[in-house]
């Protein structure tokens, strides 16, 4: 029954967020891993919501390599599901595992088609994602090649002190690389 796999995913999943130690290991994950791919859409979204949880808590990195590595491609197919509320929640839980390092920024490279996606909520996740992506993707190349804003004066004149590159130089830097 489906409502039964969707409460039994969701429990497991706070299981996982409130006992770590017990939970938070191959033998749980997979069953998260498995409802990904449920034929019911109800059942997928609350895998990825409780996917999400566990995610959202920094201290399980280290625990949840593995299970990234294994599951990586799954996730990201989440982003085009058939269903739009799978498909919004699978491109959030991307975003995370984006700005949490756990993938970098070209395992979402196929979000771009999402921007024209008739489904708005889509598109504003997959925008949030694209602009992420792009600002890591900047902040890399400006940190490869040692590139620092010059502070500049009222008349122009630089300053000798350099300022950290802000957040819109990262978005310019990653655009062009």
């Amino acid at each position: 029954d489906t409502e039964i796999r969707a409460t039994i995913v969701q429990s497991l999943g706070r299981w996982m967020i409130l006992y770590p130690s017990s939970f938070l290991s191959s033998t749980y994950l997979k069953y998260l891993a498995w409802a990904l791919s449920d034929k019911d859409a109800a059942v997928r979204h609350a895998s990825i919501v409780a996917i999400r949880g566990v995610y959202e808590d920094g201290s399980n990195a280290i625990q949840l390599k593995d299970f990234t590595n294994r599951f990586s491609e799954r996730i990201q197919e989440l982003m085009e599901d058939k269903d739009d509320t799978v498909a919004v929640a699978g491109t959030e839980l991307v975003t995370i595992l984006v700005r949490g390092n756990h993938l970098g920024p070209e395992s979402a490279n196929h979000v771009f088609n999402l921007l024209s996606d008739p489904c708005e909520k889509l598109r504003t996740a997959a925008a949030e994602l694209a602009s992420g992506m792009i600002k890591k993707m900047g902040k890399e190349a400006m940190t490869k090649s040692k590139v620092a804003s010059v502070a500049v004066n009222k008349k122009g004149e630089r300053k000798g002190q350099s300022k950290p590159p802000t957040g819109q130089e990262h978005e310019l830097a990653g655009v062009l690389s």
